[in-house]
C-alpha cells in the first residue's frame, strides 16, 4: 500500500530530501500561522511510515491518522509515529 498512487492524484516523493524538508517546514509554518491545535490526516498508509516519524513532531500538535482497515494487526505499526489512529477494527 505504501508508495502508491491514489486515484491518479499527483504524488510527492517524500524520500527526496528537498521535498521532505519542504513538507516539514510547510506543516510547521501552517500550524503556527493559523494556531492549529490538531490534525486529522487521511491516507496514512500511502506515505512511508518513516515520513510520519518526522512529520508529527514537526507539526508540534496532536495528530490523528486514518488507516482504513478492519485488521488491528495492520494498523498497529502506524501507532508508532502517530499518537492516534481511527479505530476501524472496532467499527467492523
Amino acid at each position: 500500500m505504501e508508495n502508491c498512487r491514489l486515484a491518479d492524484l499527483p504524488d510527492l516523493k517524500q524520500e527526496n530530501p528537498f521535498v521532505r524538508k519542504t513538507l516539514l517546514s510547510w506543516i510547521r509554518d501552517l500550524v503556527n500561522k493559523y494556531s492549529i491545535d490538531g490534525l486529522r490526516i487521511d491516507t496514512i498508509p500511502e506515505i512511508p511510515v518513516d515520513f510520519w516519524k518526522e512529520f508529527v513532531p514537526a507539526s508540534g500538535v496532536f495528530c490523528m491518522g486514518e488507516v482504513y482497515s478492519e485488521l488491528a494487526s495492520y494498523i498497529k505499526p502506524y501507532l508508532v509515529p502517530l499518537p492516534a489512529i481511527l479505530n476501524y477494527p472496532m467499527f467492523y
